[in-house]
């Protein structure tokens, strides 16, 4: 169904206080919003069913989704955007509580425990925002990016831009990719990749091969070559794999891949481990997963990066860093600096007049 003014339709959702989601995928024209006109909460253990679903970092028996009954389609025009160079400037004991997570990450890896873990923190602005101009900025700035906002009155608001594909099936084609390493965007295309960023990426690439075989394993799992993608400001290391088939388990599939490599550890329960002990916050919906699934049909999920949570008085990002033996604490403070940009960059600058 056409929706009439997303603005508007927008802000009756919001007056209503009703589970409700709009996101655009990478490259599309189109603008979806799935809506509930009730504060029920939908579950699901086995993924059959049609709508979009949010889950958590931390594995849960049941996640969270809004039924695809209720659609509203809307055209995407992009608009031009007025960027802001916001910086938030961290306080001395974060900078200093990361460098120590990084440090104790290290120890644990060349203790043998671990191959590579990715290590996150929270960035904190008091501000109260336009939420639906920052969700407006992040579908302009970025179009490669799954751009999404979604509220639930007992969760919260989430918004994003990710750039990273968790997996999506279309038409007997199941695809993902392993994505690790971060540099700055440039316009000559240069990019001085070092070992530590090639080490990161085989690591991660590695294991996502052993887990497809794992899953497909009749099947033929082609992998590309390792590229540079660009995600706005940023670029990273990617490699694309896909299997054809027609028979697929989601559950499995998920349960298999989530958490990837690229926001967990390798291996996997020895780097969840690791964080639940040593990471200093709940991670809640970041790095975990969420699009749509039309079940049977169409999977377009997505690993939740470049997200941002917010309250009436507070804006939350989520960063992180992927962490190798070779890793310099400084450096991984810069990397998840200039991730938050992402974000910062779409924050509307009226919100700062």
């Amino acid at each position: 169904m056409r929706g009439t003014s997303l603005s508007k339709d927008f802000n009756q959702f919001l007056i209503e206080q009703n589970p409700f989601v709009f996101f655009r995928l990478p490259k599309s024209s189109k603008i979806h919003c799935y809506f509930q006109k009730d504060q029920k909460l939908n579950f699901t253990k086995d993924f059959k069913i049609n709508g979009f679903i949010m889950g958590t970092f931390k594995k849960n028996n049941q996640t969270l989704f809004i039924p695809a009954k209720n659609h509203l389609e809307y055209d995407f025009i992009k608009a031009k955007v007025k960027t802001n160079d916001l910086k938030v400037i961290p306080k001395d004991d974060h900078r200093a509580s990361f460098f120590s997570l990084v440090n104790k990450t290290k120890d644990s890896i060349q203790n043998g425990v671990l191959k590579k873990l990715v290590v996150a923190r929270s960035i904190e602005l008091i501000k109260k925002v336009d939420s639906f101009s920052l969700f407006s900025n992040l579908l302009s700035l970025y179009p490669d990016a799954m751009v999404y906002y979604w509220f639930n009155p007992q969760f919260g608001t989430w918004v994003g831009a990710s750039p990273e594909s968790l997996f999506s099936i279309h038409s007997g084609k199941f695809q993902t990719m392993a994505l690790a390493g971060t540099l700055s965007y440039r316009e000559d295309g240069y990019y001085p990749w070092e070992e530590k960023e090639k080490n990161e990426q085989r690591l991660v690439a590695d294991a996502i091969m052993n887990i497809l075989k794992k899953l497909f394993r009749k099947k033929e799992v082609l992998c590309s070559d390792t590229f540079t993608r660009r995600a706005g400001n940023l670029v990273h290391l990617c490699n694309m794999f896909s299997v054809n088939t027609t028979t697929f388990n989601l559950h499995q599939i998920i349960d298999e891949l989530h958490p990837t490599p690229a926001v967990g550890g390798i291996p996997k329960k020895e780097g969840i481990k690791f964080l639940s002990k040593n990471e200093n916050f709940d991670r809640s919906f970041y790095t975990g997963f969420f699009g749509p699934i039309a079940y049977a049909n169409k999977v377009d999920l997505f690993v939740n990066l470049r997200c941002a949570q917010i309250t009436d008085q507070v804006v939350k990002f989520y960063v992180g860093a992927g962490i190798t033996s070779a890793s310099i604490a400084d450096r991984e403070w810069e990397e998840t600096q200039k991730k938050a940009q992402t974000l910062l960059k779409a924050i509307p600058l009226k919100d700062f007049i």
